[in-house]
């Protein structure tokens, strides 16, 4: 019985000290948090009570911050973050932006407080905004509560980040397109940019109905350093046709300009320009674009904004084959070489090395062009000359290849680029035949021969 009471005893002794022990840690740690909560919090001041930022002044420093120091004992790294929050928040989801170690204030400048606003507090550009604003201060011990200042006032009103052109204009409200204007310029476009003067910028004229909402716009790319770009009626009128815009009703027709503007020390920034309406009405025309310098009168559109045909050079003395492009026979801003497959207003001579048909395709929505030999021929001891070839001229009205020339008693062949893995005879009935024996000429004289590879046949007409 003594054995078993002194255990209790002993038991009821441990126990005792332990309660003890836990007490007076516990006591000394709430005396630690509350020796935190009763020093001096820091006082918040601010540069400016109300804040329109804008994109002119975004290197600027736009706003500055000061504190006093935090009462936090002599711990030697001290942790300040100024919080934000809207009016009417309760600092429980706070939006924070660290601040110098050891420092007593801070200043930001236009473009990092502007990207802070909207991209951490979510705020609409070009609408005000009130906001408070607290300093969280603390030390890098858990064990230390954090002292806030009390929160200040702040009414600011960040800029878009997509900066729009200054302005778009149209020369006209309502346009009614016709036979008679199709060679005639009958709109204008003209545009203003706040662009830097080191920017590279790339503008395209972006065409939709208000419908559409410029979610698949059609694009027709603008030559470097224009602020302003004239239609002709029959090019206008392909733009509203590529659109599938009714035939001689009126629609509405909405237009902005898109840029991609590159800083020399920045990233690229696509803007817009706030659109126009106009009221067009498209008439059904067809489009051609001149060849000016060779043989062939036109190329001819087939979609909008885009030429094809098959243009031939003849040999001369010179052995110079140049041209130009241009949408009028007169050669009113032709189009040249632009470099790199492009074409340009301002640029040189197009050209190509040797003599023959080439068939050209240009796309005037990115100003692109291609060209690549494209030359039919006949070949065999019917011909007359001494290379035993002849080139057909292709013509782009009738879409067939033509050629009149002297014949001898013999017989041809037709073939594509100077080489038989593409060749064309006949079966003996007279019809064209790919890979089929040759073609009779039975008497020697001036022949006018037609090619027609859409309807699959050919002539020999003897004059």
């Amino acid at each position: 019985m003594t054995i078993i009471n002194s255990l209790i005893m002993k038991t009821i002794k441990r126990t005792m000290l332990f309660s003890m022990a836990v007490i007076l840690m516990w006591s000394c740690k709430k005396n630690d948090q509350m020796k935190v909560e009763n020093r001096d919090a820091p006082t918040l001041s601010t540069s400016v009570s109300s804040l329109e930022l804008t994109r002119q002044k975004a290197d600027e420093t736009a706003i500055v911050f000061e504190w006093t120091k935090p009462d936090l004992g002599d711990s030697p790294y001290i942790i300040n973050t100024l919080q934000f929050d809207l009016q009417d928040g309760d600092f429980s989801n706070p939006k924070g932006i660290p601040t110098d170690e050891d420092a007593l204030k801070k200043g930001y400048t236009g473009a990092y407080f502007n990207l802070f606003l909207l991209t951490s507090l979510k705020l609409e550009p070009g609408v005000v905004a009130n906001l408070k604003v607290r300093l969280k201060s603390q030390t890098d011990s858990s064990n230390d509560l954090p002292l806030y200042s009390e929160p200040i006032n702040l009414a600011v009103t960040p800029y878009s980040l997509v900066s729009y052109t200054t302005s778009l204009n149209a020369s006209k409200s309502a346009l009614v397109l016709t036979e008679g204007n199709a060679n005639e310029t009958v709109i204008k476009f003209d545009w203003t940019m706040n662009a830097g003067s080191g920017d590279i910028v790339e503008n395209t004229l972006q065409f939709d109905t208000p419908e559409g909402n410029f979610i698949d716009p059609k694009e027709v790319l603008m030559e470097e350093g224009l602020s302003e770009r004239s239609y002709l009626g029959k090019a206008f009128n392909d733009i509203l046709l590529s659109m599938k815009l009714p035939v001689d009703v009126q629609t509405s027709l909405r237009v902005r300009l898109k840029s991609k503007i590159t800083p020399l020390d920045g990233e690229e920034e696509i803007v817009y320009s706030e659109s126009v309406d106009i009221a067009v009405t498209p008439v059904f025309l067809t489009s051609y674009m001149y060849v000016l310098g060779s043989t062939v009168d036109s190329l001819i559109s087939k979609e909008f904004n885009k030429y094809e045909g098959i243009v031939y050079f003849a040999e001369n003395v010179d052995q110079v084959f140049e041209f130009k492009l241009a949408m009028d026979k007169a050669g009113n801003d032709a189009y040249g070489d632009g470099g790199q497959g492009k074409i340009s207003v301002s640029g040189g001579n197009l050209s190509v090395i040797k003599a023959g048909s080439y068939q050209v395709k240009v796309n005037l929505n990115d100003l692109s062009i291609e060209m690549k030999p494209y030359q039919y021929t006949i070949r065999g001891n019917a011909t007359t000359n001494s290379a035993g070839e002849v080139d057909l001229i292709y013509d782009n009205g009738k879409q067939f290849w033509t050629l009149t020339t002297n014949l001898k008693q013999g017989n041809i062949k037709f073939r594509f680029n100077y080489a038989w893995s593409e060749n064309y005879g006949t079966d003996g009935t007279g019809a064209l035949v790919k890979g089929a024996p040759d073609i009779p000429v039975p008497e020697a004289g001036e022949y006018y021969i037609t090619f027609d590879l859409i309807a699959f046949t050919y002539s020999l007409t003897k004059k």
